[in-house]
């Protein structure tokens, strides 16, 4: 029997989504256990910022198994008080259901931006740690594999993908909007990943001013030699975002980069309006700083 579990921007805001989030290290430790629950045969998880979904295959009928989308949750939390809660939120689906999601997210019609360009390498790398930790049978397999070749038929033969639309492009768009236009303004990227590099990029076509943060310091290297901008010091973080007029942060940190605190120690009653796009999951910003007078916080 097929089934997921789909717990995304349509039936959940951000708050309860990251409460469920897991990392892909987290993911592949819980791979590694081999739990065995009720039945789960197969099992895959996909993490992204918009979305956590788990799919498997039970070697049951809904006659013979007792709450199969508990089982599922529970293959990935282990605790059943939070599989509970984690099905309580999510949609269920079973059988030609479970297809038809999986096949609109390999298209992009599911993503909270549509179109989304980043989506069908994200399914490729959950397909893929799922297969090297031997989570994967025939069944998903066969599901995940002609997912993924739909989601190139898709971009292929239709316009959907045509537009380069992705998380990072769209936070840059918006901050464009919200301040008037960026062009001539200081806008800092904070983490220079996939989705971070889209934002850098769009806001450098925009005209704005772009500095680069990054943790690891030769990510924002290359991206700076490649597309351009400015390297700020993340030992300066805070004073950086202080100083800008646009912050979009998309870091990896399983906690707030930006914090309150420091922020407040940074900002002095000079410093103008701050707009800052939060656009990682978990979320990187203190949501405090949202009361902070002058700062427009959005996640």
């Amino acid at each position: 029997m097929l089934i997921s579990l789909v717990l995304d921007f349509h039936c959940a805001d951000v708050g309860v989504r990251e409460g469920f989030h897991r990392s892909d290290s987290e993911v592949e430790g819980l791979y590694a256990r081999r739990s065995a629950v009720s039945g789960v045969r197969e099992f895959v998880v996909l993490n992204t910022c918009n979305r956590i979904e788990l799919y498997g295959w039970l070697e049951a009928t809904p006659r013979t198994l007792r709450a199969p989308h508990l089982q599922l949750a529970l293959r990935y939390f282990g605790d059943a008080e939070d599989a509970r809660r984690f099905v309580d939120a999510a949609t269920a689906h079973t059988g030609r259901a479970v297809v038809e999601h999986l096949f609109r997210v390999t298209a992009g019609l599911e993503s909270q931006i549509l179109g989304d360009i980043h989506i069908q390498g994200q399914i490729r790398r959950a397909y893929r740690m799922a297969t090297e930790s031997r989570m994967i049978g025939p069944h998903l397999h066969r599901l995940f594999d002609t997912a993924l070749q739909t989601g190139k038929s898709v971009k292929r033969e239709t316009d959907l993908m045509a537009g380069r639309s992705s998380v990072g492009s769209e936070a840059a768009q918006l901050a464009d909007r919200r301040l008037g236009g960026v062009r001539g303004r200081r806008c800092l990227v904070v983490g220079c990943g996939k989705i971070g590099s889209h934002a850098a990029q769009s806001l450098l076509k925009l005209g704005a001013e772009v500095r680069l943060l990054n943790r690891s310091p030769g990510r924002a290297e290359a991206l700076a030699c490649t597309a351009g901008g400015s390297i700020g010091d993340w030992s300066r973080l805070h004073a950086e975002v202080a100083a800008a007029d646009a912050v979009i942060v998309a870091t990896g940190a399983r906690t707030p980069v930006i914090q309150l605190e420091h922020l407040l120690a940074e900002r002095t009653g000079a410093d103008g309006p701050l707009l800052i796009v939060d656009v990682a999951m978990p979320r990187n910003v203190e949501p405090g700083i949202a009361g902070f007078p002058d700062v427009t916080l959005i996640d």
